[in-house]
């Protein structure tokens, strides 16, 4: 076929796990560089995507984890959708997602999402190819006066992918990854992902924790990749982009990667016409941060830590909720045989036969915000075939319940953090079955028709995770109905047909839930507090 791009070997290999959904960061980051730089690249993606789009098209519902074999390239179907090619000009180089219902608090980049809730029984609307999921924050505003066609700013906004056009003024973004940039007016910054954004002229600063290590500006002539640090960057109106170390380190290369050099504290280097050239280091003048930082101290949660037992009963640090536990004792016939050590104090263990723990606790409802945080330790031998449920309260039924597990299913990456609400899910990619203990961070931003698929970030020892499946469903849970379950650890919510319950192998301690939406600085926190 003429004007059929030629796709070499790794070339299809990135595009393949794209589709696949299991581009890690660094393959995510040489896949967009390819794009940049090669134009029969870029047509081969809009290919792929385009292909996926007729797929989404004629099968709205299906999961956007699609893990089947796909035809040759010169055999696909002929009838392109122009809104593929609206992925790659966006630089959305991620899955496919559905839209992120707007809630009154979202800002975006462009077109129209949903908002309100839906009716009970009444499916999530269909997926689009444009993703609208949060990506960041808006931390603080300092006398900050916007273009017209800037996307609107307001203090705790969540921000979807999309330009701001700053002409005054600073505005402060914490992004999900967990980096933190200040922007200077004049300027024009696009957001792309929670570990990813442009630079098209004016300056910033970024403050990048090590959980967010990994976190890129691109400029007009270059790009900047954090390796755990503090820099500034300036663009001036004919692209030339200056980038000045504060503090750690920053892998700086022009749009062609065709040279990288490494910056250290206290050097400064300027992209320009493909070149890299050293220039004096300025320390001050950039964008400030503002003082208040959200990383101090925790909202009240309810907490288990189970250091403290009476026979089956422990309560929670406030003494409010008891816990029980359920099935089976342990060594001797004891209650007390059910405890190991945690990662601070005493653990509880279930062995995926009988053993689980109940509350009275009725857990966060409808579509209020909220966060689950606990450390887990799942045995590498841990089966696969059976569902499990480690953190659950609600309805089982469709849009009701909330569960946090780890995924058993083709959906996406075995033995990884998943979410579930009814038939909606999110699914991280680490395999969490190593037997070592691993902190686990879940947090739903909340809001009117707000959807598992897109406003819930899941972190794994304190890094925001890539994903590897995904599925659309708003999130309704119920904690008021008869049929309601107060929060349980260790089984899962609801029977098969048919089948006995379902129990969770393995291990947990110091599970917290918090009635609002942690930050990526508090979740890393907690991951930090507990070790």
């Amino acid at each position: 076929m003429p004007n059929t791009p030629k796709v070499d070997r790794d070339l299809a290999d990135l595009i393949e796990r794209w589709q696949l959904g299991n581009l890690d960061e660094i393959a995510r980051e040489k896949l967009v560089a390819r794009l940049e730089g090669d134009p029969s690249a870029r047509r081969a993606f809009i290919d792929a995507a385009r292909f996926e789009a007729l797929l989404h098209l004629e099968f709205p519902d299906s999961v956007v984890h699609i893990p089947q074999v796909r035809r040759p390239w010169h055999k696909r179907p002929a009838t392109w959708l122009a809104a593929a090619a609206a992925v790659i000009l966006a630089g959305a180089i991620t899955l496919m997602r559905p839209p992120s219902p707007s809630g009154g608090s979202v800002a975006s980049g462009g077109g129209e999402t949903p908002s309100g809730t839906v009716a009970d029984g009444e499916e999530p609307r269909p997926s689009t190819l444009l993703d609208t999921t949060p990506v960041a924050r808006v931390h603080s505003l300092s006398d900050a006066v916007l273009a017209s066609k800037s996307v609107p700013l307001e203090e705790g906004a969540l921000l979807q992918p999309g330009t701001i056009q700053l002409k005054s003024g600073q505005a402060e973004l914490t992004f999900f990854s967990g980096a933190r940039v200040t922007l200077k007016g004049p300027c024009v910054f696009r957001l792309k992902s929670d570990f990813r954004a442009t630079l098209s002229r004016g300056c910033l600063t970024a403050e990048v924790p090590p959980q967010a290590i990994g976190f890129t500006i691109h400029t007009p002539t270059g790009q900047l990749r954090d390796l755990g640090t503090s820099f500034a960057v300036n663009v001036t109106s004919d692209g030339v982009s200056d980038v000045h170390v504060l503090d750690g380190q920053v892998e700086a290369s022009p749009r062609d990667a065709s040279s990288i050099v490494t910056l250290g504290v206290n050097q400064a280097s300027r992209i320009s016409r493909g070149k890299l050239v050293p220039i004096q280091f300025i320390a001050d003048g950039w964008p400030e941060k503002s003082l208040h930082d959200d990383g101090g101290q925790l909202p009240s949660s309810v907490h288990w830590s189970f250091d403290r037992f009476e026979g089956d009963e422990t309560l929670d640090a406030n003494e409010v909720h008891p816990l029980w536990l359920r099935g089976s004792p342990g060594k001797n016939g004891h209650y007390s045989g059910r405890l190991q050590r945690g990662i601070k104090g005493q653990a509880l263990s279930f062995n995926g036969v009988d053993q689980f723990a109940e509350s009275t606790y009725r857990g966060v409802p409808g579509n209020k915000s909220r966060s689950v945080s606990l450390w887990v330790r799942i045995p590498p031998d841990a089966s696969y075939r059976y569902p499990n449920g480690i953190v659950s309260w609600g309805t089982h039924k469709q849009s009701r319940k909330w569960q946090v597990c780890w995924n058993n299913g083709d959906q996406g990456t075995v033995g990884a953090l998943r979410v579930e609400f009814g038939d909606g899910y999110l699914i991280g990619t680490t395999d969490l079955r190593d037997g070592l203990w691993h902190h686990l961070g879940v947090v739903f931003l909340g809001g009117g028709g707000s959807d598992v698929a897109s406003h819930v970030k899941l972190y794994v020892d304190g890094r925001l995770e890539t994903l590897s499946g995904r599925r659309s469903q708003f999130i309704r849970t119920d904690t008021e109905s008869p049929q309601a379950i107060a929060v349980t650890l260790g089984r899962w919510l609801g029977n098969w047909p048919g089948k006995e319950p379902f129990y969770f192998r393995g291990a947990v301690d110091e599970v917290r839930i918090f009635e609002e939406a942690l930050s990526p600085s508090q979740i890393a926190e907690l991951a930090r507090q507990d070790d």
